[in-house]
This record gives C-alpha cells, sequence and structure tokens, in this order.
C-alpha cells in the first residue's frame, strides 16, 4: 500500500497511480485487471436474498452492501493478484456473507 500525507484534511490519500480501497489503496492498472477480469464494484457489491416471503408470495431481494464496498477491490486484487492469504480471508468471510452462494462475485473470486 502507498499513501501520501493530505495536510489540507489531516488524512492518507493514495498517490497517484493508485486507488483508495478498504484501509489501503491499489494499483490503478490492478483494480482494472480486476474489473475485467472478474466483477466491478456494483456487481460485487449486491446481496443477494433468494426465497423470501411477502405479500405476493415468494420471491428475490438484492440490496447494495456497503461492507462489500468498502472491502471487495482491496481483498479482490489481493487474493486473485497477490495470493495474500489475509485477503483470501477477506474474500472468504464476504463468501460467507452472500451465504455461500457461488454464483456471486466474491464467491467465484474465492
Amino acid at each position: 500500500m502507498v499513501y501520501a500525507f493530505s495536510s489540507q484534511a489531516w488524512s492518507c490519500v493514495c498517490k497517484s497511480g493508485w486507488v483508495a480501497a478498504g484501509n489501503g489503496c491499489v494499483l490503478q492498472s490492478d483494480l482494472t485487471s480486476i474489473q475485467r477480469s472478474y466483477y466491478s464494484l456494483s456487481q460485487a457489491s449486491q446481496v443477494n436474498y433468494y426465497s423470501l416471503v411477502n405479500s405476493l408470495g415468494l420471491t428475490a431481494f438484492a440490496s447494495s452492501s456497503d461492507t462489500f464496498t468498502y472491502y471487495y477491490y482491496q481483498a479482490a486484487v489481493g487474493c486473485a493478484l497477490e495470493q495474500n492469504p489475509t485477503q483470501c480471508q477477506v474474500l472468504a468471510n464476504l463468501c460467507v456473507l452472500q451465504l455461500y452462494d457461488e454464483k456471486s462475485a466474491v464467491c467465484q473470486i474465492y
């Protein structure tokens, strides 16, 4: 991870060519590779709920998750491209949150 100090906001910002992801930064080229080879953030952050019962009967529901939005890119780059065991554990935990749905982006990458 590469950080540059921002004196205006008193926070860490990513250097040029890097993108904020999770609690760090990833190379823009790695991020592009993940988006091209796997899934975009909008696809990966969707949590699908199947077989829900409502007033109309059995239905499915999808919702965007801030947890997935926060962790997805850093975990996907770290696991798929860098074989970082910690980031693979993050992907595995995100897969658990998807109830092991093999169609979900995080489970497929993991």
